[in-house]
């Protein structure tokens, strides 16, 4: 808060960057505990939020402290 405030850049955390991170740490653990389905699964995930962001918002990533609400609600919808 204090940095923001400041006006010093503070690292920011994007949904792709925490999305990609998950999934290779699922592919780590291949065979001790996950399966390859479920690291694929993860993987498709990903790409469906990837094409959402870009079709909805035209981004390639999103800040996670910019999630609302609304971005959950609207991705639910297109991939239900």
């Amino acid at each position: 808060m204090k940095n923001r405030f400041l006006g010093i850049d503070v690292r920011k955390i994007t949904l792709i960057e925490v999305f990609k991170d998950h999934n290779n740490q699922i592919k780590e653990l291949i065979g001790k505990g996950f399966a390859h389905g479920t690291w694929e699964r993860y993987e498709t995930s990903l790409k469906h939020t990837q094409q959402f962001m870009k079709w909805k918002y035209n981004i390639s990533d999103i800040d996670v402290t910019e999630i609302n609400p609304a971005f959950i609600a609207d991705y639910e919808k297109t991939n239900t």
